[in-house]
């Protein structure tokens, strides 16, 4: 006769399969999001802003002694972009799935969900940061849309991160005890520790509101008009252009640190459920 916890995996798995979820997520070897081999910058990135460029100084930094150069960047991001994306893939499968999984299934859902979330921003990050390393005359465009993903990734993690909190405080039935709360909250103030550079830093995460509202979601805005778009085109257009040039961004820069960030909360979440 199976005991209590075989009985309650077994119930726990015809629950998801209801939603027709073939892998568990979290479990997935596959979906793991891959090595920290995207720029070979090993050190901490630390940035000034005594230079001020029009009304986006805060898009500067200081570039590091010695960088890797754009090919050895774009080489790295290039191996680990097909992974990225088969990983994100499937996670999505997973959310699709549980979307008919019924309340018991919540808690579920809003694991799956941070999971995707995470994936997509890795996958987006490495994309245009590629697209930055492997295109300089391009940075115009490449550079204000990793932006959007960096403030995301920020802000947008921190809301999942929460979200899953609260459900996980109210995880019932087959799932009373499907995420450790200690784990989680360990994970969720550890991710928070590790982009405090770039969350802390306010003058730079308005600069990326500035960026989503008045240059790349919306070129033409209520307050200036085409004004603010004129200016990041201007703000770009006397950036060198040199191969280490992207150093200089600290929206490049920013976003190395959290893709590590983001690297090791996807590796603590495997670590949250306890299925």
């Amino acid at each position: 006769m199976p005991d209590a916890s075989s009985a309650r995996f077994h119930g726990r798995m015809e629950l998801l399969r209801a939603g027709s979820l073939s892998r568990f997520p979290g479990h997935q070897v596959a979906t793991k999001i891959v090595s920290e081999e995207f720029v070979g910058c090993p050190h901490r990135i630390r940035r000034s802003f005594g230079v001020e460029r029009h009304r986006f100084h805060g898009a500067m930094s200081d570039q590091p002694s010695h960088p890797p150069t754009n090919a050895d960047s774009v080489a790295a991001l290039n191996r680990t972009i097909p992974l990225s994306l088969t990983s994100l893939e499937l996670r999505a499968r997973d959310v699709v799935s549980l979307a008919e999984t019924g309340d018991e299934g919540t808690v579920v859902r809003s694991f799956a969900a941070m999971k995707f979330l995470i994936g997509q921003i890795d996958l987006d990050m490495r994309i245009l940061m590629r697209a930055m390393a492997s295109e300089p005359v391009a940075r115009v465009t490449n550079e204000k849309l990793l932006a959007l993903v960096l403030r995301e990734s920020i802000t947008g993690v921190f809301k999942a991160l929460g979200e899953l909190q609260r459900t996980a405080r109210q995880q019932m039935g087959l799932f009373s005890d499907f995420i450790d709360l200690e784990s989680l909250t360990a994970a969720q103030k550890t991710y928070k520790e590790a982009v405090r550079e770039v969350s802390d830093d306010r003058d730079f995460m308005q600069d990326l509101i500035d960026i989503r509202n008045e240059v790349a979601a919306h070129m033409f805005s209520d307050d200036n008009g085409i004004e603010s778009a004129a200016a990041w085109v201007v703000s770009r257009s006397v950036e060198p252009q040199n191969d280490d040039a992207i150093f200089g961004s600290r929206v490049f820069t920013g976003s190395m640190i959290v893709l590590r960030a983001l690297h090791a909360l996807d590796e603590a979440l495997e670590q949250v459920p306890t299925l």
